[in-house]
C-alpha cells in the first residue's frame, strides 16, 4: 500500500506514488493507494502527512482508510508513462 502525502496541488505526489507503483508492479507485487483526508484544522487544511494524521486521528481510522485502499488497486500497463507536471 502506497500511502503518500495528500496535497491541494497533488500534481507532483501523484507523480512520486506512481513511479513507485510503476517499479513495485513490475516485480509482480500487488500495489495499492490509500489516501490521507485533507483536514481544515491540521496544516490549514493545504497539507496531511502520515505524521499529522496520526496525531489527529484513531488507529481505527487509519485502518479504514488503508482497507479502502483495497479498491483503488494500480494496474501495470506495459507502456506505462507517466507524465511530470511542472510545479506552478
Amino acid at each position: 500500500i502506497i500511502c503518500f502525502d495528500t496535497e491541494e496541488q497533488q500534481e507532483n505526489v501523484d507523480y512520486e506514488a506512481e513511479r513507485l507503483a510503476r517499479e513495485l508492479l513490475r516485480n509482480s507485487v500487488p500495489t495499492f493507494r490509500a489516501q490521507l483526508p485533507l483536514d481544515p484544522g491540521v496544516d490549514g487544511g493545504k497539507k496531511m502527512d502520515i505524521d499529522s494524521f496520526l496525531a489527529n486521528y484513531s488507529r481505527e481510522e487509519f485502518a479504514q482508510i488503508l482497507a479502502e485502499s483495497a479498491s483503488r488497486p494500480y494496474i501495470f500497463r506495459k507502456n506505462w508513462a507517466v507524465k511530470k507536471k511542472e510545479a506552478a
